[in-house]
């Protein structure tokens, strides 16, 4: 997370593009529900839509969401074809919130591959979806001199699917999110952690 204001709105003008893949998003607002209904709701709507799990499994995925305060990764595993890269893309669908799949390449060997790299050439960033995804998400556009440049979906949810994340050697490249998880300290403004990339790198874009 970016912490500071004056990064968080740099980031965002410097790598982030409105993303045709997060459109709105259809939900029922007649009435508000609580927790539980909210739930069985969406596990009622797999079910419609002919998907079938177990409702401990639900249960069991929706309660590691919710400690994300204390880890933020959900790993799934299971043998091929029991539904591990459909569950989170059905719960969100369902559940209303905003869903970003990114498969994992056997090539992939450092975290660039993950959330891009500077071109000296271009002298820019060219960053990833899933970064762009990561600082739209982040973005306070109420604070921004320059409003039109933000596309700001601070106040929503995005639940990233790291897709057969066991093709790539994990520890090569997901080392530099795994190192920025380990500062998470708790402050006045939440849990908080050490920036994914120098803000520096966005200067003069």
């Amino acid at each position: 997370k970016l912490t500071d204001s004056k990064n968080r709105i740099l980031a965002a003008k410097a790598i982030e593009t409105p993303f045709e893949k997060f459109k709105d998003l259809d939900q029922d607002d007649s009435q508000s529900k609580n927790e539980i209904e909210w739930l069985e709701n969406v596990i009622k709507s797999c079910e419609d839509a002919g998907y079938k799990f177990s409702k401990r499994l639900f249960y069991s995925f929706h309660t590691c969401l919710k400690t994300s305060d204390m880890s933020p990764l959900t790993v799934l595993a299971g043998v091929s074809g029991t539904g591990k890269s459909k569950l989170p893309q059905l719960y969100s669908k369902f559940g209303g919130l905003y869903f970003l799949a990114v498969p994992v390449q056997p090539d992939w060997d450092s975290p660039q591959s993950l959330f891009g790299y500077f071109n000296s050439i271009e002298k820019r960033f060219n960053a990833t979806s899933l970064l762009r995804a990561l600082v739209s998400f982040q973005a306070d556009k109420s604070s921004s001199e320059t409003k039109d440049n933000i596309y700001d979906l601070s106040k929503n949810v995005l639940i990233v699917l790291l897709d057969e994340m066991n093709l790539a050697p994990v520890e090569q490249y997901f080392a530099e999110y795994t190192s920025a998880l380990e500062t998470r300290t708790l402050t006045k403004e939440g849990i908080v952690s050490a920036p994914l990339r120098d803000s520096s790198l966005f200067t003069g874009v």
